[in-house]
């Protein structure tokens, strides 16, 4: 098995949820061996605050210091429990010499593997192909939209009510009529795939490691909804069982 370096960065409940779901895939995909980790976590109120000063380079430095640790203790490729890092990714696999799994790769696959053409129905404000779905910065920051961008995948975000309303039920305890509110805006887009790049909006799933659930929508349309996060972590399973499978 190849050694997962796993950069916690942000917060516990995130670190935990890849932690839980690496033993997960571990069992689902029937490997003899749990996958080895090396590990390092972060500071979360140190993270916040440089994000919100919008201090990148020292974000940056502070993920090469966590990838050059995983790494001096053998790991194998580099997996960050968080979106909000990616944006850092690049400069991180150049000057900690490590590889990236990053988090947009395996949705990019797994929205490849269905051949969608063109993602949005008939009512959809303008030609993009997919709705993300995340926390209200990853939505108003450009940096994982550009990412899809690259990969041929164009992505919409929710407008600026939509995006609050979002945020708040991000924070807040899951509940029937929040579910309810959170697929009416999810369809209203007219998209025919909708990406989830936030866990807080796991309890609106049927299971806590979903990776791709079917809906339909009020014209009586399929959508498909693709967990950013948890694609990312049976990914990273996949491939340190690489040498085994």
């Amino acid at each position: 098995m190849k050694t997962i370096g796993l950069l916690g960065c942000i917060d516990l409940p995130s670190t935990m949820h890849y932690l839980k779901g690496f033993d997960f895939w571990k069992d689902r995909l029937d490997l003899d061996d749990s996958p080895k980790i090396a590990m390092r976590s972060g500071d979360y109120e140190n993270i916040t605050s440089l994000r919100r000063a919008n201090r990148w380079d020292d974000i940056a430095d502070e993920a090469v210091k966590g990838a050059t640790a995983v790494k001096n203790a053998g790991a194998d490729f580099l997996v960050m429990a968080t979106s909000l890092m990616d944006k850092v990714a690049n400069r991180v696999e150049e000057y900690a010499k490590i590889p990236v799994l990053r988090i947009t790769a395996p949705t990019v696959a797994a929205i490849k593997s269905y051949n969608i053409e063109d993602g949005s129905y008939e009512g959809a404000v303008d030609g993009d192909a997919a709705l993300l779905i995340g926390t209200k910065w990853t939505m108003e920051e450009s940096f994982l939209i550009d990412e899809f961008k690259n990969n041929n995948i164009s992505v919409a975000v929710p407008d600026a009510k939509d995006r609050d309303d979002l945020e708040e039920m991000r924070k807040a305890p899951k509940s029937l009529p929040e579910q309810a509110e959170f697929f009416r805006i999810a369809h209203r887009y007219y998209r025919q795939v909708v990406i989830i790049g936030c866990l807080n909006f796991n309890p609106f799933f049927n299971s806590d490691t979903w990776l791709i659930e079917r809906h339909t929508n009020h014209l009586g349309k399929t959508v498909l909804f693709f967990n950013m996060a948890d694609l990312h972590i049976r990914a990273a399973v996949k491939r340190a069982a690489e040498k085994s499978l």
